[in-house]
């Protein structure tokens, strides 16, 4: 009996001092794109990107706001993402457009966060520029052009935690 009641105080000790539990949402995803190097750039919102030719002229991320739900901060906090892309060939009659499909995705990468501070939110910037240039000229002299993107983000789960997976879908119109 005095065993089980020292079991039981010390497993309530064990979980009284627990850090609590990582509640880490995904509340939404802005596109944004710039013109001009560096030192002068500037990113500014966007509803939809210009593919002139089917060449990217102007460098392109997503801002996924990432908020800590919990008390405690959260640490070490991996967002995995994919981008993929809606294609019809180049000169395709309003038709083909309609039916054009969503193709495997060609950017599948990670961003980690190291720190959110209990109850904050951040940004994360999430910057494809450099894969979307190839994969769009590869697109182009294969004949195909780019409709639409589509980026999907999730939080990768850690061991022992059950909370459900967090996921997100941003989509964005191109033009040429």
């Amino acid at each position: 009996m005095r065993h089980s009641l020292l079991a039981v105080l010390l497993a309530c000790a064990a979980l009284w001092g627990a850090p609590a539990r990582a509640e880490i949402k995904l509340d939404g995803a802005q596109w944004q794109a710039s013109q001009g190097l560096p030192p002068a750039r500037r990113f500014a919102d966007v509803a939809g990107l210009s593919l002139p030719g089917g060449s990217l002229k102007a460098r392109v991320r997503a801002r996924v706001k990432v908020r800590n739900a919990a008390p405690a901060p959260a640490e070490g906090v991996l967002l995995r993402y994919a981008l993929s892309a809606r294609l019809a060939a180049v000169g395709a009659d309003a038709e083909a457009v309609a039916r054009a499909p969503w193709v495997v995705p060609f950017v599948v990468e990670e961003k980690r966060v190291p720190r959110i501070g209990p109850h904050q939110t951040i940004e994360a910037s999430l910057d494809p520029t450099t894969l979307l240039r190839l994969y769009a000229a590869r697109m182009r002299k294969a004949g195909y052009r780019i409709l639409e993107l589509r980026l999907q983000v999730m939080v990768e789960p850690h061991r022992g935690v059950k909370e459900e997976i967090q996921t997100l879908e941003s989509r964005v119109n191109v033009t040429e």
